[in-house]
């Protein structure tokens, strides 16, 4: 535990120094794998687990476009996935550049979209032979591309 303090604050302080054009960010995600056909094969797990490690660029409105579109921020996204059974599925890593761009900014809250597209490799794909009940995934490199919208919420002046 003692290790992982320096890496905390390293991550949680950088962020907020003065003057800083750029961030880290993490996000959880736990979600389900829905049965959208007859036709998969596997039994549907009952939780999915990720996380999501992401470096974010704020533009400096050196272009036009930027101080147009809200300083907008570019970002390069680490996404790793348990997707359940990780003798059929396995688990899936991807990396992606995106951009976040701001849709309405006020004092206490604000609402953002961002999308992203890029590579992830999926530990397990189908297999007549050795995997044939994952028949939802056919290769191991994909496409993964993300979409989210956020709503921030500034609780004080300090959160």
């Amino acid at each position: 535990m003692k290790r992982l303090c320096p890496l905390f604050f390293l991550i949680f302080w950088m962020p907020s120094l003065p003057g800083q054009s750029w961030s880290l960010e993490t996000t959880v995600h736990r979600g389900r794998i829905l049965k959208h056909t007859p036709k998969i094969a596997y039994p549907i797990p009952n939780s999915s687990n990720g996380v999501t490690l992401e470096w974010l660029y704020q533009t400096d409105g050196s272009k036009d476009w930027q101080e147009h579109h809200g300083y907008p921020l570019f970002g390069l996204a680490f996404r790793y996935y348990h997707l359940g059974d990780p003798a059929i599925l396995g688990h899936a890593i991807g990396l992606y550049p995106n951009l976040h761009l701001t849709l309405v900014d006020r004092k206490r809250w604000s609402i953002h979209f961002s999308v992203g597209s890029g590579l992830a490799i999926l530990t397990k794909s189908f297999d007549r032979l050795d995997n044939p009940l994952n028949n939802a995934i056919g290769s191991s490199v994909n496409n993964i591309t993300a979409f989210s919208l956020r709503c921030n919420i500034r609780l004080s002046d300090r959160l």
